[in-house]
């Protein structure tokens, strides 16, 4: 008994002996952090106006709409949609259905300066009544210069890649014949979604 109680000490001493000789002076700890923001985007203008245009004809807007990033440190994709108009409720449509009798098409695209009024130019970026997504070579951009992809925050005023801004540029190819707002002012609401 006497020997396993020695054998049971000594086993005891090496282990802690062991112990002390796998000690350290320093020790590490993972900390853990989660940065988080607010999505946020400012369109600078609250309207734009084409002033009076004849149906069944095509017109773009002479000065562009400054889209914002204006988040909290987040770089932002955009979606976009437009609405049918108010009061008389013209449709909303395609490019590929429209226009036709109380139906325009509504085109927005982002570019640094006015593009011309050319189908071609124009052929990816019309608006429906649900949220399209911006891509970074042809969907609501003229040339890929400017886009509604990886827009990036805290740099306001600047137009180009990297800054927060965008010019967003609208045209409209009128009803091609109207039963309803013949000569009335219709509003038409573009909404821009941050994701």
């Amino acid at each position: 008994m006497k020997r396993l109680i020695t054998l049971g000490l000594g086993l005891l001493l090496v282990v802690s002996l062991l112990g002390i000789a796998q000690a350290a002076d320093n020790d590490s700890v993972y900390v853990y952090v989660t940065v988080t923001g607010v999505l946020a985007v400012d369109i600078l203008e609250t309207e734009l106006d084409f002033t009076s245009v004849s149906a069944n004809s095509t017109s773009v807007l002479t000065s562009s709409a400054t889209v914002r990033n204006t988040s909290s440190g987040i770089t932002e994709d955009y979606k976009i949609k437009g609405s049918n108009s108010s009061p008389s409720n013209w449709t909303i449509a395609s490019h590929a259905t429209g226009p036709s009798e109380d139906q325009f098409v509504l085109y927005a695209a982002f570019h640094n300066v006015e593009p011309g009024d050319v189908d071609a130019t124009w052929a990816d970026d019309d608006l429906e009544a649900t949220n399209q997504d911006c891509d970074g070579s042809d969907i609501f951009t003229i040339d890929g210069t400017q886009t509604g992809v990886d827009v990036p925050a805290n740099n306001p005023g600047d137009y180009s890649p990297s800054g927060s801004d965008r010019g967003m540029w609208f045209r409209i190819k009128t009803p091609t014949s109207l039963t309803v707002g013949s000569g009335i002012a219709q509003t038409i609401t573009v909404t821009i979604t941050a994701y």
